[in-house]
């Protein structure tokens, strides 16, 4: 029901660090493994997700400026179940009372800027299926002018952004970080 034969609607392998953010042939190589992954559905990972890593790429390069990244996922995705439409919390992989390879309910990144202390957070919710969700932080999003997302369409990943400090009060699992402003 969920998983569409011949679409994108599949889940993949998310990189956690994209292979075009390192420069040494060894770390790109790196990125594959699994450490590097949680799963993604694929139309989620091919769009807004793939425009947040390229904007922010972007954003460096025209900027000229070297940014600091932290990237990682929060939260566990479920679908309605197909007979009794409750909830069902995502795994890959369950049998009798395991379960294991949770399905995260949000990408996100920091993009942070060292020298003049600016950061901005970036989210995209891992769940095509969704109609509404629920923000985990006030979104910023309408103050950027460097990422161009359709960050409204369901189908590509809902997407926000926030600032480093209102996303610290739910996710505080990063390094502690002096932000001076938000990365506009």
């Amino acid at each position: 029901m969920y998983i569409k034969d011949n679409s994108n609607y599949f889940l993949s392998r998310g990189h956690i660090t994209a292979k075009a953010d390192n420069f040494y042939p060894a770390q790109q190589q790196a990125s594959f493994f699994l450490l590097n992954v949680a799963p993604q559905w694929q139309t989620c990972n091919a769009n807004n997700w793939q425009t947040v890593e390229i904007s922010v790429r972007d954003y460096a390069e025209a900027k000229r400026v070297d940014l600091l990244q932290w990237t990682g996922v929060y939260g566990l995705a479920t679908l309605p179940h197909s007979k009794t439409g409750q909830l069902v919390q995502l795994y890959l992989y369950t049998q009798n009372n395991t379960k294991a390879l949770p399905v995260p309910e949000l990408y996100w990144k920091i993009a942070y800027e060292p020298i003049k202390q600016k950061g901005i957070v970036l989210i995209v919710v891992n769940n095509p299926y969704l109609e509404t969700y629920q923000r985990i932080c006030e979104d910023i999003a309408d103050k950027i002018t460097w990422i161009n997302w359709d960050r409204n369409n369901q189908i590509k990943g809902f997407a926000y952004a926030c600032t480093v400090d209102s996303f610290r009060k739910v996710v505080s699992y990063f390094p502690e970080l002096t932000v001076q402003g938000v990365l506009l």
